[in-house]
C-alpha cells in the first residue's frame, strides 16, 4: 500500500489508532465491561507493528536516491482549497445537505431513541479526523491532493447518512417525504453529471487511436530499460509503452514533491536541433526521441535535424527516432 498510495497507508494507520482509542474509551465508560467491537490493546498493537514492519521499508526504498522534497508535503493551511471562502459556506456549497444530515444522524434523537445506533457513531468518530486534519494541514505539495484523505471521510459519512434516511423512510408520513426530498437533493448533481456522460454531451479523449498503436510499436522495438524523450504533457501516448521517459508532465512531478530541474529547457533545446542538441542527447543518455502532435504544439521541432536519425516506428503523426545517426 505505501508503494501504491502512501496517503491511504497513513489513513489506515491513523484510523486503526483512532478505533483502538475509541473502543477502549467506550469500554471504560461502560464500567470496564468490554463492549461489542472492543478487542483490547493487543490486537491493535500487533496490527500496528505488522503494518509498520511491512510499510516502513517500502517508504525508505521509495525515498532512497530520490529527488523527493519531503519538506513540501506538510504545512499549516487552514481551509483546505477554499480559495478564501468562509469555511461553513464552502462546505455547504460542495456537499449540500450531507454535513447537516450527518450532524443530525450523530446527535439527533426522537424521544429517548437516537436516530442512528450509538455503536455507529462510535465507529464513525475516527473518520472525522479525515475531515478535520485536511482542513487544517496541507498534506501534499498541491493542496488539492488533500482529497486523498478527505475521500475516506466521505466514504464513511455516506453510510451514516443513509442509515438516518432509511430510518426516516420506515417511519412513514412526513418523515418519509423529508427523506425522499433529501435523497433527491443529495443525488441530483451527481446524477446530472452521469447523464451528461451517458448521453454523449461530454466526451473526453485522452489518447487517440494512432497514439495507442504507436505505444504498442514503441514497446515492440525498444528494450525495457530504454529512456525516451517526448513532449512534457499529461496525455502523451508513450505512457502506455511501459518505457521510461526523460521528463513526464511537470504538474504531476511537482505534485509528488519531485524537482524537474532544468529538464524542460533541455527538451526545448533538443527539439530545436543542431549540434548542441546532438551533444546533449549523448550526454544525458537518452536513447530515443518522439516527434508527434504534442511535441509540435509545445514548441519548435527541427524536422531536418531528426531526418538524420533512424525512424524505428511511425504511426500517423507519431514517429520514434533512434538517437544514433544512420550508418
Amino acid at each position: 500500500l505505501p508503494l501504491a498510495h502512501a496517503h491511504s497507508f497513513l489513513v489506515l494507520l491513523g484510523l486503526g489508532a483512532g478505533m483502538a482509542v475509541m473502543y477502549r474509551a467506550r469500554t471504560a465508560l461502560n464500567g470496564g465491561q468490554a463492549v461489542d467491537g472492543d478487542l483490547g490493546w493487543r490486537p491493535w498493537i500487533a496490527f500496528a507493528v505488522c503494518a509498520l514492519a511491512l510499510g516502513v521499508p517500502q517508504i525508505v526504498a521509495t525515498m532512497h536516491g530520490s529527488q523527493m522534497q519531503s519538506g513540501t508535503f506538510l504545512a499549516w493551511q487552514p481551509g483546505w482549497d477554499s480559495a478564501g471562502h468562509a469555511f461553513i459556506p464552502f462546505w455547504l456549497y460542495n456537499t449540500g445537505l450531507l454535513i447537516p444530515l450527518l450532524l443530525v444522524a450523530l446527535f439527533g434523537r426522537l424521544g429517548d431513541e437516537p436516530l442512528v445506533p450509538r455503536r455507529v457513531a462510535w465507529f464513525y468518530a475516527p473518520f472525522a479526523l479525515c475531515f478535520i486534519v485536511p482542513n487544517l494541514v496541507r498534506l501534499a505539495p498541491w493542496v488539492w491532493d488533500n482529497i486523498k484523505v478527505l475521500i475516506y471521510w466521505f466514504l464513511a459519512t455516506v453510510p451514516v447518512v443513509a442509515c438516518l434516511l432509511s430510518g426516516l423512510l420506515r417511519r412513514g408520513g412526513v418523515w418519509r417525504g423529508l427523506a425522499v426530498a433529501a435523497v433527491v437533493v443529495l443525488t441530483a448533481a451527481g446524477a446530472l453529471d452521469c447523464w451528461r456522460v451517458l448521453s454523449g454531451q461530454i466526451e473526453i479523449s485522452i489518447i487517440d487511436r494512432d497514439g495507442v498503436e504507436f505505444a504498442q510499436q514503441v514497446r515492440a522495438v525498444t528494450p525495457p530499460g530504454a529512456v525516451v524523450m517526448h513532449g512534457a504533457v499529461f496525455n502523451h501516448p508513450l505512457v502506455l509503452s511501459g518505457r521510461r521517459t526523460f521528463l513526464g508532465y511537470p504538474g504531476h512531478i511537482w505534485s509528488q514533491g519531485l524537482s524537474a530541474g532544468n529538464r524542460g529547457d533541455m527538451i526545448r533545446m533538443i527539439y530545436s536541433g543542431g549540434e548542441p542538441a546532438l551533444a546533449l542527447l549523448k550526454q544525458i543518455g537518452t536513447d530515443y526521441v518522439v516527434v508527434g502532435p504534442q511535441e509540435r504544439s509545445e514548441g519548435t521541432v527541427n524536422d531536418s535535424f531528426f531526418a538524420s536519425m533512424r525512424a524505428l516506428a511511425r504511426v500517423g503523426p507519431y514517429t520514434l527516432y533512434q538517437v544514433t545517426p544512420k550508418p
